[in-house]
């Protein structure tokens, strides 16, 4: 087994210290909190609240709560109304009895530790304005499923530690930062979708998410951080053209079968695709500058690997002495595969480098395309055509829209979802007939 480098170590040891420490890092969402005075005022909604000259901040529940309702203003023994916008670090830590989160829709900051270890928590209701949740606001909650809407500019550290959460929807849209170890070790996390809108993954943001099996990446991105999906369950992935650096370890020991990489990457760093041993075939794009050491170390089953560039410095691989490099005559590649003893095989120089295509076998109705048609499939097809009905884009990709319309209209709406969901009520009650016959009928 390789080793941890001294910097995972380091991560994770930072990440201990601050999981055991009883003072939080820094957080720029409670600064202001102290920013100017304030009146501390119980209302009557069985909340305490911090109450300033233009708005008012939540503290903490002045009574048991079930359901928190955070509402959109405050009114002041004068009469006069001020906006809700934050919620303070840790106004509801550790409360067990709440099962439900509704925010006001003015509310702009969640603050650190908000709502850490409240397990029973299993609904929020995110509002549309929302820009900040702080570190370990949601740290080992009961959530099933959240989506995250498109004002949203910054996580860090968010939701870790949800030992119930299947399913991430982004909905992207405002150059989204998710910042590090912001769904670390989620053992039951299956599937992360991301509209457009979000720029950058951070450290260890999945890092450890055993049964990730499916993610959608956003067109937008441009940055996965080192260890991201380290030691998920990903089969296959497709990185956009937007990304130009996949850090270190960012897919090790996953179950990939198959990387599709586009023209417009620029880095790959070491360890990137480390032990994923079912890995048999991948392309590297002419863009490509640079592939750090080991990136593809204990991928033992990996046959082939072409490079489309000509100039591609390359370290040590650690590639398997059976894998055949692909490459141009006179390229990096060759002069790696002449070094290192593996087979070299030329491709035509009156090629143009293409980037590489995919060969996609669409199912109708299976939009996350789990090989599975159900409920989360017509999930995707609501906030899809939410998106659209707002005047965004869908967030889905041309394949995903294809299979989303099943009902042909050249639409996607939510008649797609109530025939996806009468769908998979007959798969389960035992019935037989294709996707594409269903819906055909239905027409």
């Amino acid at each position: 087994m390789k080793k941890f480098t001294s910097r995972y170590i380091a991560i994770l040891m930072a990440g201990f210290l601050m999981c055991s420490s009883a003072e939080l890092l820094p957080n720029q969402i409670s600064t202001s909190l102290t920013a100017h005075a304030y009146d501390m005022v119980n209302g009557t909604d069985g909340l305490q609240y911090h109450v300033y000259d233009d708005y008012a901040v939540v503290v903490k529940a002045t009574e048991e709560k079930i359901w928190v309702v955070i509402p959109d203003e405050f009114q002041k023994e004068d009469g006069t109304v001020v906006p809700v916008t934050e919620i303070a670090s840790r106004a509801f830590e550790g409360e067990k009895t709440i099962t439900d989160l509704i925010l006001g829709a003015n509310v702009i900051r969640i603050g650190a530790a908000a709502f850490a270890n409240c397990t029973n928590l299993a609904t929020a209701t995110f509002n549309e304005g929302l820009e900040e949740i702080g570190q370990q606001a949601f740290d080992g909650c009961g959530f099933e499923e959240i989506t995250l809407p498109t004002t949203l500019k910054e996580i860090f550290w968010a939701f870790p530690n949800s030992p119930n959460l299947r399913s991430v929807n982004f909905l992207g849209g405002n150059e989204l930062v998710i910042r590090n170890s912001s769904f670390a070790l989620c053992k039951a996390l299956e599937t992360v979708t991301m509209g457009d809108g979000v720029a950058e993954i951070g450290e260890n943001c999945f890092t450890q998410c055993s049964n990730l099996k499916t993610v959608q990446l956003s067109p937008t991105l441009k940055t996965l951080g080192a260890y991201a999906f380290r030691g998920c369950a990903l089969e296959q992935v497709k990185i956009p053209d937007s990304v130009e650096t996949i850090g270190e370890y960012a897919f090790s020991q996953c179950n990939l079968t198959k990387v599709t990489l586009h023209e417009g990457l620029k880095i790959i760093k070491a360890d990137a695709f480390y032990s994923n041993t079912s890995l048999t075939e991948i392309t590297i794009p002419s863009t490509v500058e640079e592939i750090g050491s080991d990136t593809f170390q204990d991928n033992k089953n990996l046959e082939s690997i072409t490079f489309l560039g000509m100039n591609t410095v390359l370290y040590s691989l650690r590639l398997p002495e059976t894998t055949l490099i692909r490459g141009y005559e006179g390229s990096t590649a060759q002069a790696y595969a002449e070094k290192n003893g593996n087979s070299f095989e030329v491709i035509s120089s009156n090629l143009e480098p293409e980037p590489p295509t995919d060969t996609i076998d669409i199912l109708l109705g299976d939009v996350n395309d789990d090989k599975k048609i159900n409920a989360e499939d017509a999930s995707n097809i609501l906030i899809a055509a939410a998106l659209i009905g707002a005047g965004n884009d869908s967030g889905l990709t041309p394949e995903q829209i294809k299979s989303a319309d099943v009902n042909h209209d050249d639409s996607v709406n939510a008649s797609d979802a109530s025939l996806v969901l009468a769908y998979a009520a007959y798969i389960g009650a035992g019935g037989n007939i294709s996707s594409e016959e269903y819906f055909a009928s239905a027409e």
